[in-house]
């Protein structure tokens, strides 16, 4: 029999330095563990990195960017690889996920706000398998825009007219051409026509505006056909603010066009002189300009909000720009007559017109009282 003679140190030491092993190994597993969770950690968050590349984006401009922008990227992986993309947009240096699995390499944000700065990147996953995240791009939207003119921009309108009952017809606007018979600057030939249901044309005219740095220019027109006629009564007259029109497209032309006369230059077009400002540059939220300042009354407009709107033709971010009449020359606007446009970087989205207590008469009687609304909304449009 062998005696144990390990003193009572020796043994206080082995107990320790066993101890000392198992919170080693524990550490070790612990640590093992914290791993594998990092690993599954960096697989899901899109600031880690990954072995494989990250896509690479086509910039959009840093300052002065559309408010409509399509954000692009290069492609990820190699032919025959199957890839699909994470898209992370937003206002902070961390953008949110926004759009996951596109196999295409762009993506519509939709429209943003204006003068603010946005944060975008792209994550791919080529055969199943996370890249490393792009980089963070920076933007900064535009505060304010022009309006699209160019030879062949087309638009196309539902309108809907509401006297005594609502006719639903289409409104089309073409930048027909550019004219330079104007003595002092070239003019694009804005032509605007009225269809009914069937697409039969029943009213035609020509607007001439001219573009400068400064805003957009109405030179003058060659009717006043741009309003839908709301029936073909002939035995009615309207009386607005005092005044009687023969028709209703007589009534709604008459509280935005002058009566001034012909001038043959170009031929048979009423001339506005000085040119009136339709659209003053930039168009941004707080701008107001005088369209009109007299003949036959004052008329100001002003830019009061930017609304994003759903049309038929699309999502619009749009700019309200306000009408204000002053039809009895003094100093005051009228309520009982409100016109609203919502003008985007694509052109005019919609446009409302109200006509409050309007008076129709026959024969010198006046045998109803109504209000006159008019409702334009944007169906189709092509840009050059």
């Amino acid at each position: 029999m062998i005696e144990n003679t390990e003193s009572g140190e020796a043994a206080m030491n082995r107990n320790t330095m066993f101890r000392y092993m198992i919170i080693c190994v524990m550490a070790t597993a612990s640590l093992f563990t914290a791993s594998c969770d990092d690993d599954n950690a960096m697989a899901n968050d899109p600031t880690e990195s990954s072995p494989l590349p990250a896509p690479v984006g086509n910039l959009i401009p840093e300052t002065d960017a559309p408010l409509h922008p399509t954000l692009v990227w290069k492609t990820a992986g190699e032919d025959g690889d199957t890839v699909v993309y994470d898209v992370y947009l937003g206002m902070t240096t961390s953008p949110t996920i926004v759009a996951t699995g596109l196999t295409d390499t762009t993506f519509d944000p939709g429209p943003l706000q204006p003068g603010t700065a946005y944060y975008w990147a792209v994550r791919a996953n080529v055969n199943g398998e996370p890249t490393a995240q792009s980089a963070v791009w920076r933007f900064v939207t535009r505060t304010g825009i022009t309006y699209p003119v160019a030879v062949g921009n087309r638009w196309e309108y539902r309108c809907e007219l509401t006297v005594q009952e609502p006719r639903i017809g289409y409104y089309m606007i073409d930048v027909e051409e550019i004219d330079y018979s104007w003595a002092d600057q070239p003019a694009y030939v804005f032509h605007e026509r009225y269809a009914d249901l069937d697409r039969a044309i029943f009213d035609s005219c020509r607007t001439y505006y001219y573009q400068a740095d400064t805003g957009m220019y109405v030179l003058g027109y060659d009717s006043v056909g741009s309003v839908m006629p709301a029936s073909e009564n002939s035995s009615q007259q309207y009386r607005f603010n005092g005044a009687t029109y023969e028709t209703v497209e007589d009534l709604l032309s008459g509280v935005h066009l002058s009566d001034k006369a012909t001038i043959a230059r170009p031929a048979d077009v009423v001339v506005e002189e000085p040119p009136l400002l339709g659209l003053q540059y930039p168009i941004e939220v707080d701008s107001a300009w005088i369209y009109r300042d007299s003949l036959p009354y004052r008329i100001e407009k002003e830019v009061v909000a930017y609304e994003t709107i759903s049309a038929p033709a699309g999502l619009f971010g749009c700019f309200v720009v306000e009408w204000h009449y002053d039809t009895g020359n003094d100093g005051t606007f009228d309520n009982d007559i409100q016109r609203t446009d919502y003008i985007s970087e694509e052109g005019l989205v919609q446009r409302s017109v109200v006509m409050l207590d309007v008076e129709i008469i026959v024969l010198g009687q006046v045998i109803d009282i109504v209000d006159i609304y008019a409702d334009y909304e944007l169906v189709a449009l092509e840009l050059r």
